[in-house]
């Protein structure tokens, strides 16, 4: 199924079946969090982009879902699936 065919199916759906998509969404969004996590280790270099641009650092703790990153001056809190392989 595409897309576009996707998003009128779920305009049409009534608010149990909202929620089942909901409940779908983010089960696929804690999966792909968990996967991208297991792909990096603490001293990997990663950059990922924030609001004020590209940061770019190295993974000192990997969590469940998120990776802890030292940017030097500052460290981030960041979903793994954000990041990517310096």
């Amino acid at each position: 199924m595409k897309l576009r065919e996707t998003i009128l199916e779920i305009q049409n759906c009534d608010r149990s079946e909202l929620e089942e998509v909901i409940r779908a969404v983010k089960l696929r969004q804690t999966l792909l969090a968990k996967t991208a996590a297991r792909a990096f280790v603490r001293g990997d270099q990663v950059t990922f982009t924030t609001r004020s641009g590209v940061q770019r650092g190295q993974v000192i703790k990997v969590n469940p879902k998120t990776v802890v990153v030292d940017c030097g001056a500052q460290r981030w809190k960041v979903t793994a699936s954000m990041l990517s392989a310096a």
